[in-house]
């Protein structure tokens, strides 16, 4: 593959179909071999032999047929013959009648709430539900499927592992970077992928015969009468806040036995020092490796036990922890939680492990037409010298240089409760809350440090081109950016309300052309990014390379034209669609989750929510066209493409955004190189 920077290998065995007696076991067989930290493909090739930093394991079911399937990626440069051969190693030493009663159980516990969260909205309700009556002949199988895996017992999975995958014919693809065919699995034959390069846009399939209606007892073509909007009924979030500066903001939802829980800290990327970007994602990245009594394998065990879903990591504004777990062990995990915060183990081996699945991260991810668009978008927005002009993950050169002394520093400097807010919401009551976080909060401690001042990043005066060559690529990446409201500003939410049209929607004028009338691509859109300390608006699609320019041209007429009102009937759209989306706005406990947390970090008023329905109700043509003249300034544009050079270079000259510096997929001047911002 020439867009391919690491090895990886795949070994696939053919199983079952959905809902055979089977499937129930081949899933807790994959969760047995892959999953986590005690797994043996874990801890056969990433700690005894060091061969990658981390393997995949799953089981893929569908209506006829199913998978169980084995990924590795590889370092760059490694070899995947020894890879594989650790594999088979660690399958030949697998015995499935020696699982732990304990590791079952953790798997187990990791399903029931999975299930849970599955159906915690309408429309997966429905979907479930759905699926039930069409494969199994009865919606109410939903009161069945759970049990189905709770009742797996480890016969059950010593039988499939013989039955399917034990002795038993697979597939083995090895995917390697163009040139390197030494590194494929010693006998692989050679696949030649077809050459996908297209650089004439593909033209829309000519209109067909008009189709022959369905007979039908009502008049499809007249559209039904919409119902009374239902009156909005905002949840009320209860605030607390302890003796160390933490705040605890709190609601109760009772439907399903979860709790959600966060607890995220400012600072983050933005206080990374330049020449260690990355250190703030490093730090979290630690947190889940051990504490001072527990290794990282008891550790996750531990949280697996008690049903939890924990990730912890970092980004452009802040660290955090975040969950969900079964309500009735909530407080349990709260124990270990604060172990994580307060007892953190950095273990020089565990650092070591995290940095090499850094850096290996970082070289994948170097092959992703989408992620060198966004780095290389916030690297041009905000200039090499600022520390949002690189990713929150840093670079392989800033990342090689972060030690674990830094490590330490870091988390004494940043991790303080003082920067800290605390989210729960869920099946537990606000004193319970209050409790349970309580003891966290009587053991953490910190001196509150100032966040510093951040340098404004230029604006440019001009609208500024760049390209990120791709060579070969059959697709462009295109982001076309400016700056924006931040999360609290009078105009942050009017900004969303105006983007809709635009791009917000899939019946936005963006998707509408590019997508429907045009066929370049599967889907454009634009967003508004408020955040705490900056915000950004920015367009994006992906489409074939003959169709660059053009589709460039149309992302900018459009922005530039947006400030026209809309006629009636798409304004009325546009307010009916916004609310009745905020009407299922906070139905999950995630959706709920989000809104307390962005009240919590972002400081807003508790009647922010009443503010955006007035506004909702209220806002004209002419207030929506105003506001897109002010924030949507198509004179401080930055516009990027990330694709082959050679093919696209001639398609923009047309569009006079001045001539294109050419960038290197971190965003760094190739050629005809600008001054620095």
């Amino acid at each position: 593959d020439q867009f391919a920077t690491v090895p990886e290998v795949t070994v696939v065995w053919p199983t079952v179909e959905e809902f055979n007696s089977d499937q129930a076991a081949l899933d807790l067989l994959a969760d047995v071999l892959g999953e986590g930290k005690s797994a043996i493909l874990y801890k056969k090739l990433v700690e005894e032999k060091k061969l990658a930093s981390r393997v995949t394991v799953y089981h893929d079911t569908g209506e006829r047929a199913g998978k169980l399937v084995i990924q590795v990626n590889a370092a760059a440069g490694q070899s995947l013959t020894p890879i594989l051969e650790a594999v088979d190693e660690a399958l030949a030493e697998f015995d499935p009648a020696k699982v732990s009663d304990t590791r079952l159980g953790r798997i187990k516990a990791q399903a029931e709430i999975s299930f849970y969260r599955r159906i915690s909205s309408v429309f997966m309700k429905s979907m479930v539900l759905g699926m039930y009556a069409v494969f199994e002949g009865d919606p109410n199988f939903i009161q069945k499927d759970l049990l189905r895996t709770l009742k797996v017992q480890r016969p059950d999975i010593e039988r499939v592992y013989k039955a399917y995958i034990k002795g038993h014919p697979r597939v083995i693809l090895s995917m390697v970077p163009k040139g390197k065919s030494e590194l494929a699995v010693a006998g692989a034959a050679l696949l030649t992928l077809p050459d996908e390069a297209n650089v004439e846009p593909r033209k829309p399939a000519e209109k067909g015969p008009e189709p022959t209606p369905t007979p039908s007892s009502f008049d499809r073509s007249k559209e039904p009468p919409k119902g009374t909007l239902p009156t909005l009924e905002i949840p009320t979030p209860e605030q607390h806040v302890f003796d160390n500066g933490l705040r605890l903001t709190s609601g109760e939802q009772r439907e399903l036995p979860l709790v959600n829980f966060t607890i995220e800290i400012t600072g983050g990327h933005r206080v990374d020092p330049m020449k260690l970007s990355g250190l703030a994602y490093m730090t979290a990245q630690m947190l889940k490796e051990g504490t001072k009594n527990r290794t990282p394998e008891q550790l996750e065990e531990a949280l697996d036990l008690l049903g939890a879903q924990v990730s912890v990591s970092a980004g452009a504004e802040s660290v955090w922890i975040e969950g969900s777990t079964l309500s009735r062990n909530f407080d349990d995990v709260m124990v270990i939680i604060s172990e994580m915060l307060l007892e953190p183990r950095f273990a020089p081996e565990d650092f070591e492990t995290v940095k090499r699945r850094a850096l290996d991260n970082l070289n994948e991810m170097a092959a992703n037409q989408d992620w060198i668009a966004q780095v290389v978008l916030q690297r041009v927005m905000f200039g090499a010298n600022h520390i949002w002009g690189t990713s929150s993950r840093g670079t392989p050169t800033t990342v090689k240089a972060i030690t674990l002394d830094d490590v330490k520093q870091f988390y004494k400097t940043w991790l303080v409760p003082g920067l800290a807010d605390a989210v729960v919401v869920g099946d537990v009551s606000r004193l319970e809350s209050i409790e349970f976080l309580g003891r966290l909060a009587d053991e953490w401690k910190g001196v509150t440090p100032a966040i510093p001042d951040m340098p404004s990043p230029t604006t440019p005066a001009s609208p500024e081109l760049f390209v990120v060559d791709f060579p070969g690529a059959s697709q462009s990446k295109l982001r076309v950016g400016t700056w924006g409201p931040k999360a609290a500003d009078d105009d942050y939410y009017p900004a969303t309300v105006m983007n809709f049209p635009l791009g917000g929607d899939f019946g936005s004028k963006l998707n509408l052309i590019l997508r429907e009338e045009k066929g370049y691509t599967y889907g454009a859109s634009s967003s508004v990014n408020g955040g705490r300390f900056s915000g950004t608006i920015v367009a994006s699609t992906s489409v074939q390379v003959g169709a660059t320019g053009e589709s460039l041209g149309i992302i900018k007429e459009q922005m530039e034209g947006h400030s026209t009102p809309l006629p009636g009937p798409f304004l009325e759209f546009v307010r009916g669609a916004m609310q009745n989306s905020m009407l299922r706005g906070f139905e999950t406990l995630e959706q709920l989750s989000e809104l307390f947390r962005s009240m919590a970090v972002y400081r807003l008023p508790a009647d922010f929510m009443e503010k955006r329905q007035n506004y909702l109700k209220s806002f004209t043509a002419e207030d929506l066209a105003a506001l897109a003249k002010k924030v949507l300034n198509t004179q401080q544009m930055f516009y990027l493409v990330v694709g082959d050079k050679n093919s696209v270079l001639p398609q923009l000259a047309p569009l006079k955004l001045g001539p294109a510096t050419i960038l290197n997929r971190w965003g760094e001047p190739q050629e005809a190189a600008k001054p620095e911002k």
